[in-house]
């Protein structure tokens, strides 16, 4: 599945781009939303949808273009995120990524 990337109030959101028979949720709704607080000292991340297979890399590249900003300390709340094997993976990349520029990643679960 192709997924676009539309600013909807602030927050990134990442939609099918075309029906699909299928995969039922590929009518155009929304699949991963992505919002972005920006703290003095700290940015915060909230992801909500299927962090999976089909979506990981869109996330990916958000939080890659969040680190090169240059802020050090993260949080990534996932609380309302439906995370698969393919999406702990990704946020086990992120973190490291993040160690590897000399930021923080606290990643909000429970």
């Amino acid at each position: 599945m192709a997924l676009s990337l539309r600013n909807v109030q602030g927050k990134i959101v990442y939609w099918d781009s075309a029906p699909s028979p299928v995969c039922p949720d590929s009518r155009g709704d929304p699949v991963l939303e992505i919002s972005v607080v920006y703290g003095q000292t700290q940015v915060g991340v909230k992801v909500v949808g299927p962090l999976d297979l089909e979506t990981t890399a869109s996330f990916l590249s958000v939080m890659g273009d969040l680190l090169l900003e240059g802020f050090r300390d993260y949080s990534l709340d996932v609380r309302e995120a439906q995370i698969d094997a393919a999406g702990a993976a990704a946020l086990t990349l992120c973190k490291r990524r993040a160690g590897s520029v000399g930021a923080t990643l606290l990643c909000v679960d429970a």
